[in-house]
């Protein structure tokens, strides 16, 4: 398990993983997006446990995703607060806009 941390020690993302796996680029696009622009990439790894099976593994994420998920920007995250009304403005806006040209 581990974490990938801010300059201010702010946890922006929480995953699990084998070998070198916690200081690989991430790869999916909210995570990229997020270090990049934001980051500068630049972020520190913070190894939150070690040697766990598949399943402690698997519920100590759940756990640390539910703490933290005002910050996190993990692609799957059952703790985000979602505004719906404003997703819904923003693919009705979307959606018009790519109609327009």
């Amino acid at each position: 398990m581990y974490a990938h941390v801010d300059r201010d020690g702010e946890i922006f993302y929480v995953g699990k993983g084998k070998g070198r796996r916690a200081w690989e680029k991430n790869g999916h696009e909210l995570w990229e997006f997020y270090v990049k622009r934001h980051l500068d990439d630049e972020y520190k790894v913070l190894i939150l446990a070690d040697d766990l099976d598949e399943e402690g593994a698997e519920d100590l994420e759940a756990r640390w995703m539910a703490r933290e998920n005002e910050s996190l920007v993990n692609w799957i995250n059952f703790g985000r607060v979602i505004d719906y009304e404003a997703n819904q403005r923003f693919w009705k806006l979307r959606n018009e806009s790519q109609r327009c040209c």
